[in-house]
């Protein structure tokens, strides 16, 4: 069983929280990529070396808009957990 702090799991919760706020739904190329960056994040590793898709491909700008989105989804988390150490213990932001 797979740990709750793993990275995969961080990150797979991380983009759950952020995807429960667009209005519409994203491809799986998308979802790849942002998962890619997000779990290079938490160290799980590093991204594929290659992109699954094909240059020029519908999928292959869905994946490169997901990596984009992912680094934004990790900017606001950073930038969340900083105020919330700046507010100090016990304080909400």
């Amino acid at each position: 069983m797979e740990k709750v702090d793993s990275p995969i799991k961080r990150a797979t919760l991380l983009y759950l929280q952020a995807a429960s706020q667009y209005s519409e739904a994203r491809s799986e190329a998308y979802r790849s990529g942002v998962m890619a960056v997000l779990l290079y994040k938490f160290g799980g590793g590093m991204p594929s070396q290659t992109c699954p898709y094909t240059p020029g491909s519908t999928q292959i700008h869905d994946f490169n808009l997901g990596c984009e989105s992912a680094a934004d989804i990790w900017e606001d988390r950073e930038n969340i957990a900083l105020q919330a150490r700046r507010a100090g213990p016990g304080r909400t932001v």
